[in-house]
């Protein structure tokens, strides 16, 4: 009777892990979808993520190899477009390479493997994230309110009180860079700790709740499954969790294609807040039947193997790469203000730059003058007058080249000398191009004039 007792426990565990495995799967896939379905650049990739998704809800026996498939493409995908990725897709990429060892042996062997070795490597990748978006925000600028970020993103929310109520009005924007700045800097330093943990996953939630209607669905569903991973997976019950997730993946997957179809063949942006109320309003009873009140009460810990805490060594040194000098994009510095180049620095900590070690961000190419139909071609070329780290102004030359158009003229300064060419991309005398492995794992800006970092992506 007790051993009866004993498997009954264990296969009851072991339902949890995977119906906990499902959901972070689901809102992995779904938050994919919501960045292809965007603007539908890559089309083959965008149709791929709307057939896996349907396959991963209706296949029920064939999940774990619907999602290692998912895996695989996207994964391939993200490292063939390195370094040119937005921040999210960066964090998709660590968060992908992360999972697939695990996933692969899941498909293979039939088996939980190592789920909770998993659940403690998402973690730790949670609260680097996290670290991250805040310690980049330590800076002089993020708090200027003329040019914060939190007000140049949080603006349309502003806009929606009422002109009579004009102190608040004007009251906010003053102080929104500070209430970003403690309201994500409360995440990491409450993940950490068992009685605080609620607390965090509620400021992680209401941040993208609200960052939602502002064309960042995609990050809040990812979002959503790496808070999912802080749940206990004692707690869990299994009845009902699967079969309201199906539902709620469903009507996601409802209306993001009748969106997106409709932005695919108006290229209409209208509904992009609608999107992001749509999934607040779909994902919100799931958050508070199955979520609620199942928060781990254990204090966050590291990785118990080699691969774990490589991983995410080399993960904390991507997010500190600005600091080194070897980036200024991509890093989860989005958004943040930040500015690193020259000898000194906005940041109120490092404004010295004390760790910056390599020089890339001061090896600049000057544009003075460039043809309209060059300034087309590459979607962030900086303006005239403005200065581009030469690894990034290589990467411009290599577009050029993709295109086969031979009759771009430029005109720049590199090294106090002015140089012009017709044929930017093309002529051997105006060779400013940069190794091939700098241009794979290097990604920078373009530097901003004066002294002031507005807000850039």
């Amino acid at each position: 009777m007790v051993k009866t007792g004993a498997k009954m426990q264990n296969q009851l565990k072991e339902n949890a892990q995977k119906i906990h495995y499902l959901v972070f799967q689901g809102l992995v896939m779904l938050g994919f979808l919501f960045h292809q379905l965007e603007d539908w650049k890559d089309r083959p990739i965008s149709f791929f993520s709307i057939i896996t998704l349907v396959l991963f809800v209706s296949l029920k026996k064939y999940r774990e190899w619907v999602f290692l498939l998912f895996l695989t493409v996207t994964t391939v995908r993200y490292l063939i477009l390195f370094p040119n990725l937005a921040n999210h897709s960066n964090l998709n990429l660590f968060l992908f390479l992360a999972i697939l060892p695990y996933q692969t042996a899941l498909a293979f062997n039939k088996k939980n493997i190592a789920l909770q070795n998993l659940i403690i490597l998402i973690r730790m990748i949670v609260f680097t994230l996290y670290f991250f978006t805040f310690f980049h925000k330590l800076n002089w600028d993020f708090l200027n309110p003329n040019i914060s970020c939190a007000n140049a993103k949080l603006h349309q929310y502003v806009r929606l009180i009422p002109e009579t109520w004009l102190t608040l009005k004007a009251t906010i924007p003053l102080s929104l860079p500070w209430i970003g700045l403690v309201f994500e800097g409360l995440i990491p330093i409450t993940l950490i700790f068992k009685k605080t943990r609620n607390f965090a996953l509620f400021c992680l939630i209401g941040l993208h709740f609200i960052l939602a209607p502002l064309g960042f669905t995609d990050f809040s569903s990812l979002a959503m499954a790496l808070a999912w991973c802080f749940v206990d997976v004692e707690k869990i019950k299994t009845k009902n969790i699967e079969k309201h997730f199906t539902h709620l993946i469903g009507f996601c997957l409802f209306f993001e294609i009748i969106l997106g179809f409709e932005r695919y063949s108006l290229r209409d942006e209208t509904h992009v807040i609608l999107e992001g109320f749509l999934f607040i309003t779909a994902y919100t009873p799931f958050l508070i039947l199955h979520l609620w009140k199942k928060i781990e009460v254990r204090n966050l810990e590291l990785p118990k193997n080699k691969y774990g805490i490589s991983f995410i060594t080399i993960l904390f040194l991507f997010g500190f790469s600005n600091y080194l000098g070897l980036r200024t994009a991509g890093n989860f510095s989005m958004f943040s203000n930040l500015r690193t180049e020259g000898e000194s620095s906005n940041h109120i900590l490092l404004n010295t730059n004390p760790v910056k070690i390599y020089t890339f961000q001061e090896d600049v190419v000057e544009i003075l003058k460039i043809d309209r139909q060059g300034r087309n071609i590459y979607k962030r070329m900086p303006r005239q007058g403005q200065k581009i780290p030469r690894v990034e102004f290589s990467r411009i030359l290599d577009t050029y080249r993709t295109w086969g158009n031979r009759n771009i003229a430029m005109t720049v300064i590199y090294n106090d000398k002015i140089r012009t060419t017709e044929k930017a991309g093309f002529d051997s005398n105006f060779d400013l191009d940069s190794p091939w492995i700098y241009k794979k794992l290097l990604k920078f800006r373009a530097i901003e004039h004066g002294d002031q970092q507005l807000c850039q992506w």
